[in-house]
C-alpha cells in the first residue's frame, strides 16, 4: 500500500472521527457528547430493527446524504440522523479497506502426510516412530496416516500404538481410498489414533489374533484374545470410543462399513477425500488423552497438495519389502536350500552357503525373531569375513559378491531407528560398496589373469597337487576335481571313478590335466 494512500485514509479518518464529536446535536440534555454519538450511530446502523417502509426511507435519506457530502463538505452545524450515518459508513469502508492492506495473518502450521500401505511389519512401525518425531520436531500440528492395511505383526502393531500414546501432536488414521481397509492390525492401530475418518466404500474390523496365518486353537487363542482385547478396550476407552463394540472387533472378528463404524463411535469422520478431511477437522477440538489437554486444529486454507509428504528412508523401505510374509517366506525357503546344497557339496561350493545364510537372517529379522540392529551386525560381520577370506580362498569373486551384499544389508541394519534417531546414510554407504567391488573385481581379474599366463609353469602352485574327484562324465575322463579348496574341470587320458585321488600334472586356461595318483616303489639293491 503506498503511504500516500495510508496517509489520506489517517487523515480522513480523523476529520470523520472529531468533526461529529465537536458539533453532535443538544438532543438529550445531561449524557454526555460520546454517549449520544454512541445513541445516533445505533439509531442509524441497524435499519432491519424497524419495519419495512421505514428502513427504505431511511437508505433513501442515506444514500441522498452521502451525495450532499460528496459535492460540498457541509457547514459547521448541527448533524442529524442521516449524515452521521454517512459518514459512519464511510469511516467502515476506510476502516476495511486499511485493515485489509495492512493487517498480518498468522501462518498456519503445516501437517505431515503419511501412507501406510501393505502389512504391519518393523519396516512401517519404524516410519510411524520416526514420522511423529519428524513432525513434532518440525513444529507441525499434526500427522494424518492415510492406511490400507489387511494386518500384521502384533509385535509392530503395539509399537505403533506406543508412539501414537506417546505422541505429542494428533495422529489422524484416514482409512482411504474407497475399497480401502483397516482389518486386524491396523483396526487396533485406528482404535488407537486421535482421530480416525473412512472414507465411504471402506471396512474396519477382524482383530482376531492368528499365528503364521492359522487360528490359533485352545488356551493359546484363548491367552492371545484376552491380550489383545484388554489392549484394545484400554485403548478405545483412553479415546472415547465405544469399548463394546471394539472388543467385538477382536473377539468375533466383528467388521464394520465406514457408516456402520460412525454410527458405533468408533470413528469420527466419513470424508471423501483429504480435502474434506482437512474441513472437518478446522476449528475440532482434539483430545490427547482421556482426562488431558486438548488440542484445536487450524486447517483453513490447507489442501491435500500443501500437506508435508514424509517417504521411508532406504532401511525403512528395505525392511518394510522383506518383511512382507509371502517375502520372508521365500527367504527361508531359498536359506533352507543354500545351506542344503552346501552340506551336500562337502562345503566346497561356498557361495550357495553364504547366500542361505543371508536369507536366513534377513528372514529372522524381517519376523522379529532378531532385534534389527542385532541382525545388522552379524550381516556386517559376514560381510568383512567372506571378503577377507576372498584372498586365502579364490572363487573368482563370488565370496566378495556375497560379503559386499552382506555388507550393505548390514549397515542398513546396523543402527535400529526404531530406538535412535540415528541412522547410516546411503551416501556413505553406497561410495563404499562400490569401491569394494571394484577393488574385489579388480584382484579376481588379476588372479585369472595370472592363472591364465602360468598354464604349464613349473612354477604353477596346482602342479603335483592332489586332486579329488569329484563328477565324472560317462567315459570317465572329464568332470569335476576339487583341488587346494577349488573346483576345477579336468581332463585325463585314463578313466577315474568319482572319488579316485589324481595328480595335477598340467594346466590348460581353466582346465586341469590330471593323471591316475601312482605310488612310486623304491627297491634297494
Amino acid at each position: 500500500m503506498r503511504s500516500s494512500n495510508l496517509l489520506f485514509i489517517l487523515l480522513a479518518s480523523s476529520i470523520f472521527a472529531f468533526y461529529p464529536l465537536a458539533y453532535a446535536e443538544e438532543e438529550s440534555p445531561g449524557k454526555s457528547i460520546i454517549d449520544r454519538v454512541v445513541e445516533k450511530f445505533k439509531a442509524g446502523a441497524n435499519p432491519k430493527d424497524k419495519n419495512q417502509d421505514q428502513a427504505k426511507k431511511a437508505k433513501k435519506k442515506s444514500q441522498q446524504s452521502s451525495k450532499d457530502v460528496v459535492k460540498k463538505l457541509p457547514p459547521l452545524i448541527k448533524f442529524n440522523k442521516q449524515y452521521l450515518k454517512s459518514i459512519k459508513s464511510g469511516v467502515t469502508v476506510l476502516s476495511e479497506k486499511a485493515f485489509n492492506d495492512l493487517a498480518v495473518v498468522p501462518a498456519i502450521k503445516p501437517i505431515s502426510y503419511i501412507v501406510m500401505d501393505g502389512t504391519i511389519n518393523p519396516g512401517n512401525a519404524s516410519f510411524v516412530e520416526t514420522s511423529i518425531k519428524h513432525a513434532k520436531e518440525k513444529g507441525h500440528q499434526a500427522l494424518i496416516m492415510r492406511m490400507d492395511t489387511p494386518g500384521g505383526l502384533l509385535s509392530s502393531t503395539r509399537d505403533i500404538v506406543r508412539y501414537i500414546s506417546e505422541a505429542k501432536i494428533p495422529v489422524i488414521v484416514f482409512v482411504h481410498p474407497g475399497g480401502a481397509r483397516a482389518t486386524s492390525a491396523g483396526a487396533i492401530i485406528s482404535i488407537a489414533s486421535h482421530v480416525v475418518a473412512m472414507s465411504p466404500g471402506t471396512n474396519i474390523g477382524a482383530a482376531a489374533p492368528v499365528a503364521t496365518g492359522k487360528n490359533l486353537e485352545g488356551d493359546l487363542q484363548k491367552k492371545a484374545k484376552n491380550d489383545t482385547a484388554a489392549m484394545v478396550k484400554a485403548q478405545s476407552n483412553l479415546r472415547g470410543r465405544n469399548t463394546k463394540m471394539a472388543e467385538l472387533i477382536v473377539r468375533e472378528s466383528s467388521s464394520l462399513t465406514a457408516e456402520e463404524a460412525k454410527t458405533q463411535k468408533l470413528i469420527e469422520y466419513t470424508p471423501s477425500n483429504v480435502d474434506d478431511l482437512l474441513r472437518s477437522l478446522h476449528r475440532n477440538q482434539i483430545r490427547m488423552t482421556k482426562d488431558g489437554a486438548s488440542v484445536v486444529l487450524n486447517t483453513a486454507g490447507l489442501t491435500e497438495s500443501s500437506l508435508v509428504r514424509l517417504k521411508m528412508n532406504a532401511s525403512q523401505k528395505f525392511l518394510h519389502l522383506v518383511a512382507n510374509p509371502n517375502i520372508s517366506t521365500l527367504l527361508m525357503a531359498f536359506g533352507g536350500m543354500g545351506l542344503y546344497a552346501e552340506i551336500s557339496s562337502g562345503f566346497t561350493l561356498l557361495f550357495p552357503g553364504v547366500f542361505g545364510v543371508i536369507c536366513l537372517i534377513l528372514a529372522f529379522v524381517s519376523l522379529q525373531t532378531l532385534p534389527i540392529n542385532v541382525g545388522g551386525l552379524i550381516l556386517f560381520g559376514l560381510g568383512m569375513v567372506l571378503i577377507m577370506a576372498e584372498a586365502f580362498v579364490s572363487t573368482f569373486g563370488l565370496l566378495s559378491l556375497g560379503g559386499i551384499i552382506s555388507l550393505g544389508i548390514g549397515a542398513l541394519f546396523l543402527v535400529d531407528t526404531t530406538k535412535s534417531d540415528i541412522q547410516v546414510s546411503m551416501s556413505i554407504i553406497a561410495p563404499i560398496l562400490a569401491a569394494l567391488a571394484i577393488i574385489m573385481g579388480l584382484v579376481s581379474y588379476i588372479i585369472a589373469r595370472d592363472r591364465k599366463s602360468s598354464t604349464n609353469s613349473s612354477f604353477d602352485p596346482l602342479l603335483g597337487k592332489n586332486a579329488t574327484i569329484l563328477e565324472i562324465s560317462d567315459d570317465g575322463r572329464t568332470g569335476k576335481a576339487f583341488v587346494q579348496g577349488e573346483i576345477w574341470q579336468f581332463r585325463s587320458n585314463e578313466p577315474f571313478s568319482a572319488e579316485d585321488i589324481g595328480v595335477v600334472k598340467g594346466q590348460d586356461g581353466m582346465i586341469l590335466e590330471i593323471e591316475r595318483y601312482r605310488k612310486e616303489i623304491t627297491c634297494k639293491v
